[in-house]
């Protein structure tokens, strides 16, 4: 009766390991032993729950990566409407308008978006 228990208890362990087992190929030596410290260290070497939180941590990677993208869409449009904007001066009582970047799209020093070139400084 008790060898007909351990019988039964094997195949149920196969049919386990069957349907809820993962074989891993080809994975490159030093990933399979950083996997593995990983796994005994903080995972009391379960290697499915290491695997899922894996799993789990390139999926939120990967929604902060597009987040991030978004906001730097959002960055630059705001710098490209800047560059549209343009700084005004009055110079002998005509408004003169001066953009804040060069064709570039470099900012400007002050000189340059004052207008004042290095003559003009020699002058003073």
């Amino acid at each position: 009766m008790e060898i007909e228990q351990v019988e039964k208890f094997r195949e149920f362990n196969e049919d386990v390991r069957r349907k809820t087992g993962l074989v891993i190929a080809r994975v490159p030596a030093e990933t399979r032993t950083n996997f593995i410290i990983l796994a005994e260290k903080y995972f009391a070497e379960d290697y499915g729950m290491l695997l899922k939180w894996l799993m789990d941590s390139a999926q939120e990677y990967e929604t902060m990566k597009i987040n991030q993208d978004i906001k730097l869409n959002y960055i630059i449009q705001l710098l490209e409407n800047q560059k549209i904007e343009e700084k005004a001066e009055t110079i002998g009582g005509t408004e003169v308008k001066r953009r804040l970047f060069n064709r570039n799209g470099q900012f400007r020093k002050s000189e340059e978006a004052s207008g004042q070139t290095d003559t003009d400084k020699i002058k003073e």
